[in-house]
């Protein structure tokens, strides 16, 4: 029989040194105080076993399972356990009598399994232990958590535990494959009926298509032979064509040539008067600056020569003040001195009336010490009859306090009759209350449980809508997973977009080292590149793209000086070379004004967006550049202009550009230069992404980053709404579920209530006759009282008699000792007083002498220090005077100077007004001269037009040649550039010379043509597609037929096993039933329990019911009942399955944590008939439980945080423990 032997641990938990544990056959227990780890020991059984919940290893994640280290010892880096189990009966498929399970985890995570020391899988640990019943059972370790969760499992959730002792897992999971296979084999047949109803009709329509081939290809050999003839004669006729217009546009460059060289004589005449304008207007502008600082400084000199005045007229003024003080501090310094000798004198007056106060007052004291004396003796008298009244006022004291007790004790005795009356009526109203207060909870009783039952009806409703809202609530979070996956993907293109933008990884090297520098203030005046400076619409960027090309990367400079700062920079680096577009430089033509007619988008400058700081640059790549549909626009467009240009008229009637040819791009990417040169075709970049796509790109993403993120947060916001609402109504649920507690709390209070209502009314009886001989006990005692009160008012009359007398004579002992003394004490009092004052006045006047002595200093202090201020004044007048002279002279020099600079200026303003007629006339033949430039231009640009359009057409013969034969040899103009065909003659068809062209072959080609077009959309490779097609319709209708017998046995065994699988639950479950009646009656000592199907139809779906009548009580609610009552019917409950289907060895941890000694012993019992089949571990506390194990493993928690363990076996009544943690039970000493 498959058992443990041994369990190793080291590193797991609490257990950080190596430890061992040896289990035998029967009972083994496992005590030990909370705390010390002896729970960690199932923990290990079960990690070990590869459970993968953290929650029921009582932890969080991998690391929480090792020795996480304390105070005095380190932290262990990893946790083993290792499972021996004996194997002698071959219960496991493997071929060793002893199999050792193994499991490691370390820090990082990882974990290990090793079967006799080989690294395994886990599923190689689930497969090898699975048919021993251990692979997945959840009742082969038992914990406390388990033996609750039993009774509170729905009923769906309980068939679980009937579904693992069946030992149906292996049919459920094949069957859950044979599932997925039969899905898989729906999908696909499925997807091949698709593919054939999408094949049918296109085998016919490749059928008519083969016929119409064949038809096709000898039209095609006739147009051939026809076309031959047709494109020799017109080749050689526009070759003819062109060289006329070439010499015609070389007569024309030639008159151009001669009027440019012209009027660049007249430009650099020009350009000589106005270099001499702008020496001169320079020369003046210095003088002026002179002027200007001259008149500056003579409006300084007169401003300081003013001040100075200003401050000789108040340095006059302060001394005149100066003096006037002086007089009056003398005057002070008088009177004061005066006041001083008056004070001294009075000072002497009030010292000697002092003197004489002092001596009266001695004289006075000594008559005061000797009336004392007497006074005393009749102070000792009048304490004498004080004493006397204070023992007679105590006796009346005395005499009312015991008369207010006796009167205070009858009005008690009074109250006590009176409530001893009233309490024998309330306890006769009790008695009768109690008898109706029982009838009213019975019917309360009765109701409560109408309540329990009507809560539980609303918790099943709340249950369901709770379900539905998690539904809702994963639809929602679906939702906003895919929002945030959307945010994800924008924001891993914002961080590649923007890095890339920032760093300039798009543009060339050069330009990338000027906008690093720049942005690290190494330069200054940078702007950016072309391509970060304009808004292209999407439609235009192809055409903006190729009509700016390189100069996308051009660089915008503030000014000149940025520009070669910028150059001198690279230059440094060796970074390379690029182009700068200085803001202050640059110079062109004006624009050229795209005309409004059909195809012709605008003007290129005028068709994007750009800030107006860079507007120069832009226009000067730009506004001369059109925007065009296509080719056949834009050649209109440019024939209208070159026609305009040759008749004499301009362009919407200016004077602007007049003659001067535009750049036109079209919209898909052509290029038509002002001297008639075109670019196009394909240039292979379809895919790759341009500099204006990447700022585009960099520019739009976070705006559309913002919109995701707020749909993003808008379906997180619904996700928590409906989360909110499942909360709400989850707490709904859990208050309904307290609620039917409270119900049933209540219930049991109100029977224990009406317990005591009887036993209070059966005790109010008693207390009535005791109350009543306590009424003939008081009112005997009021009797006595009263005449007690008689004589004591009697004796407090007479002592009150006695100290109003006693009072009398103490009042006039007081009142003569007081006479004489106080006449005496108001002579002192006013001889005192008369002292105090003439010291008072003494102390004043000395104060004031002191006061007038230190104002008398000051006032001298303050007459020098003005006398000397007088003094520094004077010399300040003088230095100011000389000032004064010095400014009057320097003035006059700078008048005299500006008069010869005003005579110089004259000068050169006449010079200036005579540059200026020279300079009109200069330009009024400047202009002649461009006039007759621009007429040669417009000459030119026409005939050159002509020849390119000649040129064009020629290009455009040569490509419908090429289209219609492939490779040709013709005969090319003289200048034109033609790339030959490789000479490959069986390739190259030859074009024959033809002056004459034959009758009717136009309209020949024409019509043939037509027959071509009219079959354009016949496929050539039709006959063999369709063979391939067919083979491949053969093909998937065999794979249909395939598909459709291979679901057939898949359905035929799901059908099999779900027999298999019902059959099999049903067994256990009937088997199950009998022994859970057993077990309940067994644990409980009676009543009686059911186990039922809450879908018998359905037994593989159906729920586990649990109905437990307890003996005396009628069948009842299992939430109603106790809490020991509950574990011992889930106690029932697993022992039965355990009975029907025993796994080799089971863990209970704690199970008996809340029986008392009564059912622990009943729980022995049922261990006890299980003990031969399965071998038990038992974790507890209980010593009770301790009686039925063989053996014993203690277990302790020392200083350090790891747990210690002694072991015990109770055969030998032995106990050892090794120093290294290890036990050996065999060995055994008395204990």
């Amino acid at each position: 029989m498959l058992r443990i032997k041994r369990v190793n641990l080291k590193g797991f938990k609490t257990f950080a040194q190596q430890t061992e544990f040896a289990f035998g056959s029967g009972v083994t227990a496992i005590v030990g105080p909370n705390g010390c780890g002896k729970s960690n020991v199932a923990d290990a059984i079960r990690w070990c076993l590869g459970e993968q919940s953290f929650g029921l290893l009582r932890s969080k994640k991998t690391v929480d399972v090792i020795f996480s280290g304390s105070h005095k010892r380190a932290r262990q880096g990893m946790a083993a356990v290792s499972i021996v189990l004996d194997n002698e009966a071959g219960d496991l498929n493997i071929d060793f009598s002893e199999v050792e399970i193994t499991r490691r985890a370390y820090r990082d995570g990882d974990n290990e399994y090793l079967i006799n020391g080989q690294k395994v899988r886990l599923q190689d640990i689930t497969q090898l232990l699975g048919p021993s019943g251990l692979g997945r059972r959840a009742y082969a370790v038992i914990g406390q958590g388990l033996i609750d969760r039993v009774l509170s499992l729905r009923p769906e959730e309980r068939r679980v535990l009937f579904e693992e002792a069946a030992g149906i897992t292996g049919y459920q999971q094949k069957r859950s494959a044979a599932w997925r296979r039969l899905e898989a084999t729906q999908l696909n047949l499925e997807r091949v009926g698709d593919i054939l109803a999408e094949l049918s009709p296109r085998m016919s329509s490749l059928r008519r298509q083969a016929e119409r081939a064949l038809e096709r290809l000898q039209i095609e050999n006739d147009l051939k032979d026809l076309l031959h003839v047709w494109y020799g004669y017109r080749w050689h006729r526009t070759l003819s064509e062109i060289a006329t217009a070439r010499q015609k546009a070389a007569s024309d460059q030639k008159t151009t040539q001669v009027r440019r060289e012209r009027l660049d004589e007249v430009h650099a005449g020009l350009d000589r008067l106005r270099l001499r304008q702008s020496r001169l207007r320079a020369d003046q502008s210095k003088r002026n600056q002179i002027s200007e600082a001259r008149h500056r400084r003579s409006a300084e000199v007169i401003r300081r020569l003013a001040v100075c005045q200003e401050r000789q007229n108040q340095i006059a003024v302060r001394q005149a003040d100066l003096e006037d003080e002086c007089r009056r501090l003398q005057s002070d310094r008088e009177g004061v001195q005066q006041r001083l000798v008056a004070l001294t004198a009075e000072i002497e007056s009030v010292r000697e009336r002092r003197n004489s106060c002092r001596q009266a007052l001695d004289r006075l004291q000594i008559q005061l010490a000797d009336r004392e004396r007497k006074q005393n003796l009749a102070v000792e008298r009048w304490h004498e009859e004080v004493a006397a009244l204070r023992s007679l006022e105590g006796r009346s004291a005395g005499l009312r306090s015991r008369l207010q007790q006796l009167i205070e004790r009858r009005a008690a005795l009074d109250e006590r009759l009176c409530k001893t009356r009233e309490e024998t009526g309330r306890r006769k109203e009790a008695s009768k209350a109690a008898a109706a207060a029982l009838t009213g909870l019975e019917a309360k009783s009765a109701e409560g449980s109408a309540e329990v039952s009507r809560a539980q009806a609303e918790i099943d409703a709340l249950t369901d809508a709770i379900d539905v809202g998690m539904d809702a609530l994963r639809t929602e979070e679906a939702a906003r997973n895919r929002e945030q996956r959307e945010v994800e993907r924008l924001q891993t293109r914002l961080d590649l977009i923007q890095p890339a933008r920032s760093e300039g990884t798009v543009y060339a090297s050069a330009v990338r080292s000027i906008l690093q520098a720049s942005k690290q203030g190494q330069l200054k005046g940078i702007i950016g590149t072309v391509a970060s400076c304009i808004q292209v619409p999407d439609r235009l960027e192809r055409a903006i793209e190729v009509a700016l090309g390189a100069a996308l990367q051009n660089v915008i400079a503030k000014t000149w000086q940025d520009t070669q700062e910028a150059i001198e920079h690279l230059k440094r680096a060796g970074a390379g070379r690029a182009t700068f577009l200085p803001l202050d430089r640059l110079r062109s033509g004006g624009p050229i004004a795209a005309p409004a007619s059909n195809g012709i988008v605008g003007n290129a400058a005028s068709s994007v967006r750009f800030d107006s700081e860079v507007a120069p640059a832009i226009n000067h790549l730009l506004q001369r550049v059109w925007i065009a549909q296509d080719l056949a626009a834009a050649r209109h467009a440019l024939d209208e202009r070159a026609g305009r240009s040759r008749n004499g008229r301009r362009p919407g009637g200016g004077t602007s550009n007049y003659g001067a040819m535009p750049t036109v791009v079209t919209l898909e990417g052509e290029v038509i230069r002002p001297g008639g040169a075109v670019t196009g075709g394909n240039d292979g970049r379809r895919h790759r992404r341009s500099v204006l796509a990447w700022e585009k790109e960099a520019r739009e993403l976070p705006t559309e980053l913002d919109r995701v993120l707020g749909q993003a947060r808008r379906a997180k916001e619904r996700a928590q709404a409906t989360w909110i609402e499942v909360e709400k109504r989850t707490q709904k649920r859990a208050q309904l579920e307290r609620q039917q507690k409270r119900l049933i709390r209540d219930t049991k209070l109100r029977q224990a209530e009406l317990e005591e209502a009887r036993l209070h009314a059966a005790q109010a009886g008693q207390e009535a006759s005791w109350q009543l001989q306590a009424v003939d006990q008081s009112e005997a005692e009021l009797a006595d009282l009263a005449a007690q009160e008689v004589r004591l008012r009697a004796a407090l009359a007479e002592a009150t008699r006695a100290q109003d007398e006693a009072r009398t004579r103490a009042r006039l002992s007081e009142q003569a000792a007081q006479t004489s003394q106080d006449e005496m004490l108001r002579r002192l009092a006013d001889l005192r007083a008369v002292s105090a004052a003439a010291q008072e006045k003494l102390s004043n006047q000395r104060e004031l002498s002191a006061e007038l002595s230190r104002t008398l200093t000051q006032i001298d202090s303050q007459l020098q220090s003005w006398t000397a201020r007088h003094s520094e004044l004077e010399q300040e007048s003088d230095r100011l005077g000389c000032e004064i002279e010095q400014a009057s002279a320097e003035e006059a020099k700078l008048h005299a100077e500006g008069d010869a600079h005003e005579r110089e200026t004259a000068e050169i303003e006449s010079e200036l007004e005579r540059l200026d007629r020279n300079l009109g006339r200069a330009e009024e033949e400047e202009r002649a001269g461009q006039q007759l430039v621009l007429q040669s231009e417009s000459d030119w640009n026409a005939s050159r037009l002509a020849l390119q359009r000649t040129e064009d057409r020629l290009e455009s013969l040569r490509r419908e040649i090429r289209q219609d034969f492939g490779l040709a040899d013709m005969e090319e103009a003289v200048g034109l550039a033609y790339q030959p065909p490789l000479p490959l003659q069986a390739l190259v068809a030859q074009l024959p010379v033809v002056h004459d062209l034959p009758a009717g072959l136009k309209d020949d080609v024409k019509e043939t043509r037509a027959r071509v077009r009219r079959l354009s959309n016949v496929n050539p490779d039709a006959p063999q597609e369709y063979e391939e097609l067919a083979s491949r319709f053969r093909f998937l209708q065999d794979q249909s037929d395939d598909l459709d017998r291979a679901s057939s046995d898949l359905q035929r065994v799901i059908s099999e096993l779900d027999r298999q699988m019902e059959g099999e639950l049903r067994r256990t479950f009937d088997a199950v039933s009998t022994e859970f009646v057993s077990f309940f009656k067994l644990l409980l000592q009676g009543g009686t329990a059911q186990l039922s199907m809450t879908d018998p139809a359905d037994v593989l779906n159906s729920g586990v019911e649990i109905f437990a009548r307890l003996p005396g009580k009628r069948t009842q609610s299992l939430d109603l009942l106790s809490g020991g009552e509950r574990s011992l019917t889930a106690c029932a409950l697993v022992f039965a399955i355990l009975r029907v289907s025993p796994t080799p060895f089971c863990v209970l941890d704690e199970v008996d944590a809340t029986l008392d000694e009564a059912n622990v012993d009943r729980l022995r019992s049922a261990i006890d008939l299980l003990r031969a089949r399965t071998q038990f571990i038992v974790i507890t506390h209980n010593r009770r439980t301790l009686e039925i194990a063989n053996s014993i493993y203690g277990i302790t928690m020392r200083d350090d945080g790891v747990s210690k363990v002694i072991s015990l076996r109770l055969e030998a009544d032995a106990l050892q423990e090794t120093e290294d943690g290890q036990f050996e039970p065999e060995t055994t000493v008395a204990m």
